[in-house]
This record gives C-alpha cells, structure tokens and sequence, in this order.
C-alpha cells in the first residue's frame, strides 16, 4: 500500500473514532456501573430516602447526552436538577428537569423516572440496580405521582399467570371464586 494511502486511511480511522470516543465512553460508565451493582450484590440495597440519587441520563432529557452519569439534586419547592460531569472529570453542568407529570418506572433492570405524555411516557432518568425493588420510596422522594411496571415487567407478569392457569387447568379468578 502506499504511504499516503496509509497515512489517509490511518487519519479516517483517527476521525470515526474521535466521533465516537463520547458515546463509547458514556457505554462503559453505563456497563461499568451496572454489572458491578449486579456481580457485587447491590442491587435494591440503597435507601431512596437518604442516597444520593445516582442516575443516568437518557433521551428525554433535553440537552444532555444520553447515558451521562450524575446525580439528581432537590433545587428547591419540588424541582429536581440533574448535575453531571462531561467524561467525569469536566466542569460539572446542570440541567433542570422538565416539571410535571413524573412517575418511576419498574424495569427489569432498575427504575426508571418517566414524564407522563399524551401518547407516551418520556424516560428521563434510569436509576442503577441499588434501587430496585425500592421503586415506591424512589418515587416518595422524587414527588412523583405514581409507580407504573415497565412493559418487560408486565409481560412477565403475564406469562407467569399463564403458567399457573397452565398448570392448575382454571384461571385464578374462579379459583379464588370471582365472577
């Protein structure tokens, strides 16, 4: 190959991966965070009450990336504010979140912090592993209006039901004598 070929083809590799050096990095912060709460034991261990509240970012958080690690801090008369550091090392940004309509989210995973739509729940925030299970104190100490099952949660519901009724040959509503 010749030398200029090369060096151009070494560059274009250089530019691709400077585009995406931030979204990768955030990635491994978001896995890092994840898989350590999950092989160390932690999951569901925090206290909603007292913790400081470590989340990541997600799309409907406007002008933050998505998966940017920080924290939520109470600004006052029910608002939350969303700080974090770019690459965890910069000068630390906040961001307030939008206000109304705030509900926690049961994931699979971990919660979740929704804004209720019109058609859709807007994710803003996904809270590590250490809150699972602690949905309903999440959401005391947010102000948030409601805790809902995320779709994942619901279907699982939903197959173990059809497995009992599967096994048990009735529906659990006659068995319990319902209607």
């Amino acid at each position: 190959i010749h030398p200029y070929l090369g060096a151009a083809l070494g560059f274009f590799i250089l530019f691709i991966a400077w585009l995406i050096a931030g979204w990768s990095f955030r990635l491994t912060v978001y896995g890092s965070v994840l898989s350590w709460e999950f092989l160390a034991g932690s999951d569901g261990s925090a206290d909603p009450a007292q913790a400081p509240l470590r989340a990541f970012s997600q799309r409907g958080l406007k002008g933050v990336k998505a998966r940017s690690y920080g924290r939520l801090e109470s600004s006052g008369a029910g608002a939350w504010t969303f700080r974090y550091r770019p690459w965890l090392v910069l000068p630390a940004r906040s961001v307030p979140l939008p206000p109304g309509g705030m509900a926690v989210l049961k994931g699979a995973i971990s919660p979740l912090l929704v804004r209720q739509g019109a058609l859709r729940a807007q994710t803003l925030m996904r809270f590590p592993p250490r809150f699972r299970t602690r949905e309903v104190e999440l959401a005391a100490r947010l102000g948030a209006g409601e805790v809902l099952e995320g779709r994942i949660v619901r279907g699982f519901r939903a197959a173990w039901q059809w497995l009992k009724e599967l096994v048990l040959g009735t529906p659990e509503s006659a068995v319990r004598g319902a209607p």
